[in-house]
């Protein structure tokens, strides 16, 4: 099973600005609330978790990865760049009122503007993460953002209403099921550029 979570409160989400690829520490309720969150994972037999560089998903990671230690067995936390959140360019450290309200929440692929990581950009980055997880260890935790859980939601064809952009909310879903939905995705691009160059 891959639970793919999101991090812990920061104060810039509170004040509902854009992060983005910013490196905005999580908020002391955060680090609290990551702390509680742990004892859902508690008898899960999570193995691995995997994060997002930036220092609030880190965070939370390190707080999951320290609550679920048994004894003397460590849960291994690693780094994957391809994690981190999209780069929002222009509307970074903004208000959420700054933009569309609906952009942000069903049609997050309509964003552009000056430096805003372009959504087939996003896709194809989250796709290269799946494919990195998905040959590691199972049960794991993948801490990442909301932007990037979009994205997810998008390529498994869970629809939007998955992410609820709720710190700390999950989503769980069976490896067995990614792999089969990347080689499907491996499959249709296949087709496409045969026939492009056929």
């Amino acid at each position: 099973m891959l639970t793919f979570l999101r991090h812990g409160e920061t104060t810039w989400n509170r004040e509902g600005r854009i992060q983005g690829t910013l490196d905005i520490p999580l908020s002391t309720g955060g680090r609290c609330s990551a702390e509680k969150y742990a004892a859902h994972f508690q008898d899960s037999g999570i193995c691995m978790i995997w994060t997002s560089p930036l220092e609030r998903a880190k965070d939370t990671a390190t707080i999951l990865a320290t609550r679920l230690r048994r004894g003397t067995e460590c849960v291994f936390v690693r780094e994957l760049g391809t994690l981190v959140e999209r780069d929002y360019g222009i509307y970074q450290g903004k208000r959420l009122d700054d933009l569309k309200p609906s952009l942000l929440v069903k049609e997050e692929e309509r964003i552009v503007g000056d430096g805003v990581e372009p959504w087939h950009a996003l896709q194809r980055r989250v796709r290269h993460a799946l494919q990195v997880i998905v040959t590691g260890p199972s049960p794991s935790v993948i801490v990442v953002h909301g932007g990037w859980l979009k994205a997810l939601h998008s390529l498994l064809k869970t629809g939007y209403h998955h992410e609820d952009a709720s710190n700390l909310s999950s989503y769980s879903v069976e490896r067995s099921k990614v792999k089969y939905m990347l080689n499907k995705i491996h499959a249709r691009e296949f087709c496409h550029e045969s026939t492009v160059h056929g």
